[in-house]
């Protein structure tokens, strides 16, 4: 039910235009008769009542309410492509709280697109989309490409399985290892996968083909976690044998072996600019290796029992732990302090993410919840319980829009996540994002040498080649990633020339920086 408050009279044209109050209360409409009229929109049990906002040029039949839903998102599109995102974002939520209007394809993607030029300040859903199904085994891990259009798994049938996660159907499955498949992870550019076993193996993939590109050998017992670096030339392992291994990817040899902890290690990462390696362990502890050199540089004390899992913040300084003691930490790498101390699940934590704006953390725990943080109150903001079923693994999109969990029945399940957004105008700089732009230049000073296939591997040799020196180098598309990187972690509404312009300037004075 509705009621007209007021007529207003005086244009001289069509009028072509419809605004709804964000309580949803009032509403403004106009058409071809050259007025406008304020409307008070009642409370309701079923549906609202119609308003009649501007004519179609089509034969449809569309409601009133259909039509102020498109109208409105047609708005928000037209203000996003413009660079008003405040309007943008009020437009899209007008539309999204017309009835059902936060569920229809069209509005959650428009919802998606507006989360890369906005700030994530809170967590509106998980929704169910997919249940995979093909694994004959409990699932132990799950990896995801950047935008979340594809999946990899490994598990207790041997088999390492990649998926569509569009369709949700399997596109191959990837045999080989001779035991349980205990570790898998996609590469950044979505073009290899990376899997550990309980075969005491690596094994390198080319997804697009499913073909085995390299085995890597030499981990006395089994591989319990595996991690690619950003630029696919190194792979990390972690073993029962108590070691971490680096691997050179294109001739598959060990460079490194670390050496330190006094039980099994049980996870493995790289720093995003590949400079430092991190670990964890069933002795309690987390180590940051210094890469050139194989040290040791600093150990995460502080869990009462073992570390199950470990994540990175995109730029590097937060590191995210979850462990048998049923708590996680946030750790600053910088000093090794632990931040944050997060409680609430009631069995041990087995795995761990960190969203790529820094702000949120996800865990998962046999106690069949996935739960997620506000990392800088330590409030808990969402339990969702999953089937009856422990969960081993789970994994983000770098978009933050999908969420994939694996487990022990045997089913991968894929979420989707819509985030409570927050608008900013466009601007050319922010404080904040300093550091995602010294890691992307770290990331591209070039390494000192190569290594020959074709010659034995010396200490000094092996040093150089995993030394950065020089000036940055970067090509056009390592931009455009980077400015995709931006909008992932919450800085999508900063002008794309003001952020190269930035990186150019660092550049330049590369030296000054503290990396350098």
């Amino acid at each position: 039910t509705g009621r007209c408050l007021r007529t207003l009279t005086g244009h001289t044209s069509d009028v072509d235009s419809v605004w709804l109050s964000t309580d949803g209360r009032l509403a403004l409409s106009g058409g071809y008769e050259k007025i406008l009229r304020l409307w008070e929109i009642a409370p309701r049990t079923q549906d609202i009542c119609t308003l009649q906002t501007f004519p179609s040029d089509s034969d449809s039949t569309l409601t009133g309410d259909d039509t102020a839903f498109i109208y409105m998102l047609e708005r928000s599109e037209e203000a996003l492509q413009a660079g008003r995102f405040t309007e943008a974002l009020t437009f899209a939520r007008q539309a999204r709280a017309l009835p059902g209007g936060d569920r229809t394809p069209h509005s959650i993607d428009a919802w998606a697109r507006l989360s890369l030029v906005c700030v994530r300040v809170g967590l509106q859903s998980i929704r169910p989309i997919h249940i995979l199904e093909g694994h004959s085994a409990p699932i132990r891990s799950v990896s995801v490409n950047t935008d979340g259009s594809q999946a990899v798994s490994g598990g207790w049938d041997t088999t390492v399985r990649v998926w569509d996660l569009t369709t949700g159907h399997c596109e191959r499955i990837l045999t080989g290892h001779e035991e349980w498949v205990l570790a898998v992870h996609v590469s950044g550019d979505g073009q290899w996968a990376l899997s550990g076993s309980d075969d005491r193996t690596l094994r390198l993939w080319e997804l697009a083909t499913g073909k085995p590109i390299q085995t890597f050998t030499g981990h006395r017992l089994g591989v319990t976690s595996v991690n690619l670096s950003n630029d696919g030339l190194w792979a990390l392992s972690g073993s029962l044998d108590k070691t971490v291994r680096l691997w050179e990817t294109a001739a598959g040899r060990c460079l490194h072996i670390f050496e330190g902890h006094t039980g099994s290690v049980t996870c493995v990462g790289f720093s995003p600019d590949s400079r430092w390696a991190f670990s964890g362990s069933l002795d309690r502890t987390l180590r940051q290796w210094e890469v050139t050199s194989s040290h040791c540089i600093q150990t995460y004390e502080g869990h009462r029992r073992r570390v199950n899992a470990l994540s990175l913040s995109i730029d590097g300084q937060w590191l995210l732990s979850g462990s048998s003691d049923r708590t996680l930490r946030l750790w600053e790498v910088k000093t090794g302090r632990c931040l944050q101390v997060y409680e609430g699940h009631t069995a041990p934590i087995t795995t761990v993410l960190l969203s790529p704006d820094g702000r949120f953390a996800f865990s998962a725990s046999p106690d069949k919840t996935i739960r997620v943080w506000e990392l800088t109150s330590g409030r808990c903001l969402n339990v969702y319980e999953t089937p009856a079923h422990p969960i081993f693994s789970i994994a983000l999109s770098t978009n933050g829009r999908w969420l994939l969990s694996g487990g022990d029945d045997t089913m991968i399940r894929l979420y989707e996540i819509e985030w409570e957004l927050e608008a900013r105008e466009p601007a050319d700089w922010d404080a904040g994002a300093r550091t995602l732009l010294e890691t992307f230049l770290t990331a591209h000073i070039p390494y000192s040498s190569e290594l020959r296939t074709d010659r034995d591997l010396s200490a000094e040799k092996i040093r150089h080649a995993l030394t950065r020196h020089g000036k940055p180098v970067w090509k056009e598309r390592d931009v455009h990633t980077f400015l995709e990187t931006l909008q992932y972690a919450g800085y999508g509404w900063l002008r794309p020339a003001s952020v190269r312009a930035r990186l150019d300037e660092l550049a330049r004075h590369l030296q000054e920086l503290p990396f350098a």
